[in-house]
């Protein structure tokens, strides 16, 4: 049997989403099973909106940035993502998914929203016939030695810097 593999795509630079995307896109396109848990977004990507009814999808988020929330939306966020996580671990460990992503896990860690230690044991607990990518700016050392693979999305040049804003189907 072969083992499963762990990708993290991770990084400040733009593309980790569409990456990991891109690798949901190609085991659907050879009739896999692919689950994909968004933390800290809503369901307003336009790769999201494609996938429904090819790949199980679910969204953690709410509106907004969490810097700029209230406490209270603070709070709603984080049972959100509790939740959604209690959700994603169960999948990596039932065998039904051939590729689980989960998308921002590593960002809802950063801001303390899911402890990296509770993301290793669902790393551990994965079924071997289910493969993983995780995604976030900020890769904690500890999973290092639990990943198979790790690529780096680097912001060498943005158009945002320029005053350019976000553009539906291309950001989102």
């Amino acid at each position: 049997m072969e083992k499963n593999v762990v990708h993290a795509y991770i990084g400040c630079g733009k593309g980790k989403t569409t990456a990991a995307f891109g690798l949901a896109l190609r085991a659907l396109g050879h009739g896999e099973k692919v689950s994909i848990h968004q933390f800290l977004k809503q369901f307003i990507s336009g790769e999201a909106l494609f996938l429904r009814g090819h790949a199980d999808i679910f969204c953690y988020g709410i509106s907004g940035f969490y810097f700029s929330m209230t406490d209270a939306e603070k709070q709603l966020l984080k049972e959100k993502t509790l939740n959604g996580f209690k959700a994603a671990a169960k999948d990596l460990k039932s065998g039904e998914y051939f590729l689980i992503v989960l998308d921002e896990v590593l960002g809802a860690i950063e801001i303390g929203l899911i402890e990296v230690s509770d993301l290793i044991k669902a790393l551990e607990n994965t079924n071997n016939n289910t493969n993983v990518v995780i995604t976030g700016r900020v890769l904690p050392k500890e999973l290092y030695e639990k990943l198979d693979l790790i690529t780096e999305m680097k912001n060498v040049k943005h158009y945002y810097k320029k005053g350019i804003k976000s553009k539906r189907g291309i950001e989102y």
